[in-house]
C-alpha cells in the first residue's frame, strides 16, 4: 500500500489564502480516522520545509489557493508539471506550490503528485474566514482530495460550507 500525503497550503490569517489548510481542518474533523497510509497535514506557509514530508511518501496531494480568471470556488486538477513557479499564479507563500514541485523534482525521491487548485476570490484581507464562493467549496475539495488518494467512502455535506 503507497504512503499519500494530503498536504494544504496557505495562511489562514489571509482570507481566501487559507483554503488549502481549511480543507485539511475540514476532512480531520467531519471524517472517521483515516487509512493508516493516509497522512493530512497543514503545510501553513511553511515552504521548502515541507520538501522531507513530501519525500517520505509515495504520492502527494496538494491544495492550494489559485488566482485565476475562472469563478471562486472552482476546483481544478493540475498536472504538477504546468505549475508555474511564478507568485502571481499559485500561492503567496515563502515558496508556493510551483516552487516545491520544482525543488521535490530535483530530488531522487520524486512522488506522483496530484495538484488541486482552488479559485480564489479575497487574498488581501486579514480574516482567518474564507470569502462565501470559497468556502462552499471547501466539501467538494476535501471529497476530491480524498477519492484521489483512493478513499470513496468518506461522504461530506457538498451543500455544507465550512
Amino acid at each position: 500500500m503507497e504512503n499519500i500525503l494530503i498536504l494544504g497550503i496557505g495562511n489562514i490569517l489571509m482570507a481566501d489564502d487559507g483554503v488549502g489548510v481549511h480543507v485539511i481542518n475540514y476532512i480531520k474533523e467531519n471524517s472517521t480516522p483515516l487509512p493508516s497510509n493516509i497522512d493530512c497535514i497543514d503545510g501553513g506557509t511553511a515552504g521548502f520545509d515541507l520538501l522531507p514530508f513530501m519525500q517520505e511518501n509515495e504520492r502527494v496531494i496538494i491544495i492550494d489557493a489559485l488566482i485565476s480568471e475562472h469563478k471562486p470556488g472552482t476546483i481544478r486538477q493540475i498536472p504538477w508539471n504546468e505549475i508555474s513557479v511564478s507568485r502571481s499564479n499559485v500561492s503567496l507563500h515563502q515558496a508556493g506550490t510551483g516552487e516545491l514541485v520544482q525543488a521535490l523534482s530535483a530530488t531522487q525521491n520524486v512522488p506522483v503528485i496530484d495538484i488541486l487548485a482552488i479559485t480564489v476570490h479575497d487574498v488581501t484581507t486579514v480574516s482567518m474566514s474564507c470569502s462565501p464562493l470559497v468556502c462552499a467549496a471547501i466539501p467538494r475539495a476535501a471529497a476530491m482530495a480524498l477519492r484521489l488518494a483512493g478513499v470513496d467512502n468518506y461522504i461530506f455535506d457538498l451543500s455544507a460550507t465550512y
